[in-house]
């Protein structure tokens, strides 16, 4: 039997609803993520409400995230497109690619108005409005401050409505979490790690008034061009948090099968054995495969 964990779960849509009950019935769950980038027919008003309604009959904590400097898609796009418009304008240092959902890679060639890119070649499918999309570059800045509008409108509903538990999506300077504070000014930050910058923040600096740092295995990954470097830094971030939050790429396996692959085993054990105890699990597997990785999370704790 190995010593207690704590799950983490990152809510479905909230149209699914049996979903998302099943998500905050179960007992082993103890914390539950809200994406606001999550596409639902609910106001943020509405959305806020219900989830913390959901929170206190079930006595679960409630984590509401932020998207920050996050790129993600803001119109459908078919395949014979060349260019995908972003929701953020930036600026960003050529060579560079885009990393689609899937993992497909295409180059930039030129950038417009700072959130039109073009690319090249054209990428092989559709891609949604609301989908996350990465930049690999040697320089990349996302302009116009950290918050979006929607985080801003996000965190003053979280303010009204007594929330506090604030998620920080990629962090990289102090001022990202002094922001928040400015809309929620008690608020108690999780950064979220997933880019060099924010692995030069952990390394370097001290992040004041925050409670903990989330790091996003599958966006650093990714970031660190897919390479051994990320094992590095998830050794060097437990040794300097010891609470710290290893969110993502979790039997991701069950998505495709019904049984765990060995490789998922093999990462879930090598995260305890390196001394991470907080777990969050994806969207899409709370989705898709949240009672199958429930079952292996059972499995994996009496191990």
């Amino acid at each position: 039997m190995k010593s207690v964990c704590t799950f983490w779960a990152t809510l479905p849509s909230l149209d699914c609803v049996d979903k998302v009950v099943s998500v905050f019935s179960n007992p082993r769950i103890t914390r539950v993520r809200f994406d606001t980038a999550t596409i639902s027919m609910y106001t943020p008003e509405e959305a806020v409400c219900i989830l913390n309604d959901y929170a206190h009959k079930l006595n679960k904590i409630l984590w509401v995230e932020v998207k920050g400097r996050q790129l993600r898609v803001v119109k459908w796009t078919d395949a014979f497109n060349n260019s995908i418009e972003i929701n953020r304008k930036i600026q960003v240092k050529l060579p560079a690619q885009v990393v689609l959902p899937g993992g497909e890679k295409v180059n930039i060639i030129k950038v417009e108005n700072g959130s039109v890119l073009y690319v090249d070649p054209i990428p092989n499918g559709v891609l949604k409005t609301g989908q996350t999309v990465q930049i690999l570059a040697r320089k990349l800045d996302v302009l116009d401050g950290y918050l979006t509008e929607e985080d801003k409108h996000y965190l003053d509903v979280c303010n009204n409505a007594g929330i506090k538990n604030i998620i920080a999506s990629c962090v990289e300077n102090q001022s990202d979490v002094d922001e928040i504070l400015s809309y929620v000014p008690d608020a108690q930050i999780l950064p979220r790690i997933e880019s060099k910058n924010g692995i030069k923040l952990v390394k370097f600096r001290q992040l004041i008034n925050s409670v903990g740092i989330m790091v996003d295995r599958e966006n650093l990954y990714l970031q660190l061009m897919q390479s051994y470097e990320i094992l590095d830094f998830l050794r060097l971030l437990i040794s300097k948090e010891v609470n710290a939050v290893c969110a993502f790429k979790l039997f991701d396996s069950l998505l495709d099968y019904e049984k765990p692959s060995m490789a998922d085993y093999s990462d879930m054990e090598l995260m305890y054995s390196m001394g991470y105890r907080n777990f969050m699990l994806s969207e899409e597997i709370c989705t898709r495969a949240f009672d199958n990785v429930m079952i292996t999370l059972n499995k994996f704790i009496r191990g």
